[in-house]
C-alpha cells in the first residue's frame, strides 16, 4: 500500500468509538500515575471492569511494550501472580480494546489482559465487539484487590511505563496511588467517587462482623437495612 492509501488512527480514536458503542455505561478515564492500571475504569450495575485502549496497527509492538511495563520483561510471572488472584478469575475482568479497519469500516476488538500479555503471536485476533456487546463485571471488593496487585507489578519497573508522567513511587505505601479520588460519571452527569464505593463495602463489612457478634451472643438484633451503593 502507498503512503497515499494508507489511513491512520490513534487510541483516542479507538476511546471515541468506545463511547459511542457504549454511551449508558458510567466510566472513570484514568490519567497521570492513574494510568499505570489502565485507561478506563468502567462501572454498571455496582460492578467494575478495566479497559486498555491499543490502537491495533501494530499488536505485536504494542503487545511488547505492555510487556516491557514489568521489572526484567518478566511479564510471564506478572500474569501467574494476576492468576493467583481468586483462582485468576479477577483477571476475566481486565481488557484490551483495540480497532481494526478494512473495506472502509472500523471495528473493535477485543482481549482479555493476560491473554493479549501472553500472547506472542501477533496474528491472532480478538474478539468483536457488537452493539449489545456485555463485558463481565467484578464486585468492587474484588476488583479492588485487582488493581492493586496490577500496581504493585507496574511500580517495580515504572522506568518502563508509558502512562503519562510514569509511576511516582514517593506515594510509597498507597497501593491505590490515591486513586479513590476518581469520579465515576455515568450518561446524565450524575458522579460518585470510587472512595464512596469502599466505603460503601466498609458498612457492608461492619453489618455482617456485627451480625456474627449477635450470633455468636445467641441475641436476635432486628433484621439492619442493608446499606444502599452509590447511586450514579
Amino acid at each position: 500500500m502507498n503512503n497515499k492509501n494508507k489511513v491512520r488512527w490513534y487510541e483516542k480514536t479507538i476511546e471515541y468509538q468506545v463511547v459511542r458503542t457504549f454511551m449508558k455505561i458510567s466510566a472513570a478515564p484514568l490519567a497521570g500515575n492513574h494510568e499505570v492500571i489502565g485507561d478506563t475504569i468502567f462501572y454498571e450495575g455496582n460492578k467494575f471492569f478495566l479497559v486498555e485502549f491499543k490502537r491495533g496497527m501494530n499488536l505485536k509492538e504494542e503487545r511488547k511494550k505492555e510487556q516491557d511495563k514489568y521489572e526484567g520483561n518478566d511479564y510471564r510471572s506478572a500474569i501467574s501472580d494476576l492468576q493467583l488472584i481468586k483462582n485468576g478469575d479477577s483477571a476475566n475482568y481486565h481488557f484490551i480494546i483495540y480497532g481494526k479497519y478494512k473495506d472502509n469500516k472500523f471495528s473493535l476488538f477485543y482481549q482479555k489482559y493476560i491473554d493479549f500479555l501472553a500472547d506472542d503471536n501477533s496474528t491472532i485476533d480478538g474478539n468483536q465487539i457488537g452493539p449489545k456487546h456485555q463485558f463481565p463485571t467484578l464486585e468492587y471488593s474484588e476488583f479492588q484487590e485487582y488493581l492493586e496487585k496490577v500496581i504493585e507489578l507496574k511500580k517495580r519497573s515504572h522506568k518502563n511505563c508509558s502512562c503519562t508522567g510514569g509511576v511516582d513511587n514517593t506515594l510509597g505505601v498507597d497501593n491505590t496511588l490515591g486513586l479513590d479520588s476518581v469520579l465515576i460519571i455515568d450518561e446524565h452527569g450524575k458522579a460518585a467517587t470510587i472512595r464512596d464505593f469502599q466505603e460503601h463495602q466498609n458498612k457492608l463489612k461492619n453489618q455482617l462482623k456485627n451480625q456474627s457478634k449477635h450470633n455468636e451472643s445467641g441475641e436476635t438484633p432486628e433484621k439492619p437495612k442493608k446499606p444502599k451503593p452509590p447511586r450514579i
